[in-house]
């Protein structure tokens, strides 16, 4: 009796050893049963599925943590998930709706593989709408006035300053742009050892393309170009000034700040002309034509209106 003691407190030392062991890992396997167990008492939300969580008690589950995935088995039906970021709380959800499938055959689901519990939704920033689309349909109307310099590209560069005045009216990026220039000088030519002044009055009619960049709103123009030219020989004895029409066409741009009604604002422009009139002064009867190209700088005021 007394030699029984030592072998029946061994095997009940390392019986109790081994329980110790096998609980630690439970303990530390991601999911675990508490958390398993936990689980499908959530979603027990009747009383037949209440009754079912009898059958787990009795059912064959066995949990693997193998790292970035894990394997659940129950009664001998395995499923492997891959789950990187080892969220044991997803894990146990998965890990209980799998059990639930397999204890249940009489289900329509029974053969269908539980997915990982989705992420946490990430909110996506509310829609935004276009700050210049929505500051042009509350000021539509916008006005310029600035002083200018116009020159052509030809001998001696002749060049004259101005008074610029434009009007447009837009729908969101697109509008209609009236605009001209009035001459505060008249531009020098040279025609042979002669010189002639030109005067020219021009008005243009053509669209508007803007766009936002950064704090500024650029604008982008084109279109037909009408101008009156007074050309007037500057020799002793000429005789009176000569009016022509000069019809072309032009481009330009601007910039000027997104945010306020009223802004600075500063610009370029080109006109181009097709038909180049014939100068003859007299009495000198030297020939020349008038610029083919006139290029121009302006900066003012930029007014928007409802």
């Amino acid at each position: 009796m007394a030699r029984g003691l030592p072998a029946a407190y061994a095997s009940f030392l390392t019986g109790f050893l081994l329980a110790a062991r096998a609980a630690a890992e439970d303990a530390q396997s991601c999911p675990d049963r508490a958390s398993v167990r936990e689980a499908l008492s959530a979603l027990a939300s009747d009383e037949q599925s209440r009754a079912a969580l009898a059958e787990v008690e009795r059912a064959e589950l066995e949990l693997e943590d193998l790292g970035d995935h894990y394997r659940v088995t129950v009664n001998g039906r395995a499923r492997e998930y891959s789950d990187p970021n080892r969220d044991c709380k997803a894990r146990a959800q998965v890990a209980a709706v799998f059990t639930a499938l397999v204890l249940n055959p009489s289900s329509d689901r029974t053969d269908e593989e539980p997915a990982p519990a989705p992420p946490p939704p990430v909110s996506a920033p509310a829609p935004v709408a276009t700050p210049l689309a929505s500051e042009q349909a509350r000021r539509p109307l916008d006005v310029r006035v600035g002083a200018a310099l116009s020159l052509a590209p030809v001998k001696d560069t002749p060049h004259a300053a101005g008074l610029l005045v434009r009007v447009a009216y837009s729908w969101h990026a697109w509008g209609l742009e009236l605009g001209g220039v009035l001459p505060a000088s008249s531009a020098e030519l040279s025609v042979g050892d002669a010189r002639a002044a030109v005067l020219r009055y021009p008005i243009d009619v053509g669209a508007r393309f803007s766009f936002a960049a950064g704090p500024l709103v650029a604008d982008v123009e084109g279109g037909a170009i009408l101008s009156v030219l007074r050309l007037r020989d500057l020799s002793e004895g000429a005789r009176e000034p000569v009016t022509r029409l000069e019809p072309g066409a032009r481009l330009g741009a601007g910039l000027r700040l997104r945010r306020l009604a009223v802004s600075p604002a500063a610009g370029v422009y080109s006109a181009f002309i097709p038909v180049r009139y014939p100068l003859a002064l007299e009495p000198s009867g030297v020939l020349a034509h008038t610029p083919a190209v006139w290029l121009g700088a302006w900066v003012g005021l930029s007014a928007a209106f409802d």
